[in-house]
C-alpha cells in the first residue's frame, strides 16, 4: 500500500542537526528570503484587500494566516525531510483574487481558500502531483522560474530612472562591499547600501505610520459554487502547476529530492 506521506529523517534528527548547519551564510540566506517574502507578497495582499474592500482587521487576519501557516509548514517539513521546504504566499494567486473575488464577501473568500486547500491536498495525497512533475522536463521548469525572476533583475533599469542614487548604491554595494569585506555576502551588502541611500535622500515616510495589536479574526467560511469555479479551482491549479512546480524544480536543481 502506497504511503500517503513519504517518510523522512524525522523531527528529532532534523532539529538535532540544526546546530551544525547554522552559519553566516545560512542565516543571511534566511534573512534575505524573509525580507523578499515580506516586501513582495504582503504588498500585493494589502493592495488586493483594499480593492476588495476588506476591513483592517480582515486584512491583518489574512496576512497572519498567510505568514503564520507558512512558518509552521517550514518548522515541520524542513527538519522532518532535511530539505529546505517552506510555505510561501502565492503571488500569482493573490493577484488572481483581485478580480475573481470582486463582489464576494470575506467569508466567501475564506471558503474559497478552504476549498482550494482541500483540492491541493487531494492532488498531493493521490500521487497525481508526482506523476505530473515526472512528465515536465527540468529545463522547462527552470525556464518558468527564470521568467518569474527576470522582472526583479530588469526592474533595476526602470528603478534607476526614478531613484538613481538608491539603485546605484545597491549595485555598488553588491560588487564592491564583498571585495572590501570578504566575509559580508553581496545581497545583504546591496540591501544595506540601498537603504542607507534611501535614508540620505529622505525616502522614508513615517508620518502616517501607526502600530497597534490585532487578534486574528475568526471567520466562518461560506461556500458557494461560483467562488469554487472562479477562485478555488484556478487557485489550486496555480499553486500546483506554477508555484509548486517551480519550487520543486529549484530544489531538484540543487540536488534535493523533495517528496511529491
Amino acid at each position: 500500500m502506497r504511503r500517503i506521506i513519504e517518510p523522512g529523517a524525522g523531527l528529532r534528527a532534523g532539529y538535532g542537526a540544526l546546530g551544525g548547519a547554522l552559519n553566516r551564510n545560512t542565516v543571511v540566506t534566511a534573512a534575505v528570503a524573509i525580507l523578499f517574502s515580506i516586501a513582495g507578497p504582503a504588498l500585493i495582499y494589502v493592495s488586493v484587500a483594499e480593492t476588495l474592500g476588506f476591513t483592517a482587521e480582515q486584512t491583518s487576519s489574512w496576512l497572519f494566516g498567510a505568514y503564520a501557516v507558512s512558518g509552521l509548514i517550514g518548522l515541520l517539513l524542513a527538519p522532518y525531510y532535511k530539505i529546505p521546504i517552506v510555505g510561501a504566499a502565492c503571488i500569482p494567486g493573490a493577484s488572481l483574487l483581485a478580480t475573481a473575488l470582486a463582489g464576494h464577501s470575506f467569508a466567501e473568500a475564506v471558503g474559497a481558500y478552504v476549498a482550494s486547500g482541500v483540492l491541493v491536498l487531494l492532488i498531493g495525497v493521490s500521487g497525481l502531483a508526482s506523476r505530473v512533475m515526472a512528465l515536465v522536463p527540468l529545463p522547462i521548469v527552470m525556464g518558468m522560474v527564470a521568467g518569474c525572476m527576470m522582472s526583479f533583475g530588469t526592474g533595476i533599469v526602470a528603478g534607476t530612472a526614478e531613484l538613481p542614487l538608491v539603485c546605484g548604491a545597491a549595485v555598488l554595494g553588491y560588487f564592491l562591499v564583498p571585495r572590501l569585506l570578504p566575509k559580508v555576502p553581496p545581497v545583504p551588502a546591496s540591501l544595506a547600501c540601498a537603504l542607507l541611500a534611501l535614508l540620505l535622500i529622505g525616502g522614508f515616510e513615517t508620518a502616517q505610520l501607526s502600530f497597534s495589536f490585532s487578534w486574528p479574526l475568526l471567520t466562518m467560511p461560506r461556500f458557494a459554487p461560483d467562488t469554487f469555479l472562479s477562485v478555488s479551482l484556478p487557485l489550486a491549479v496555480l499553486v500546483v502547476g506554477a508555484q509548486n512546480a517551480q519550487a520543486i524544480g529549484v530544489l531538484r536543481a540543487q540536488g534535493y529530492e523533495p517528496p511529491v
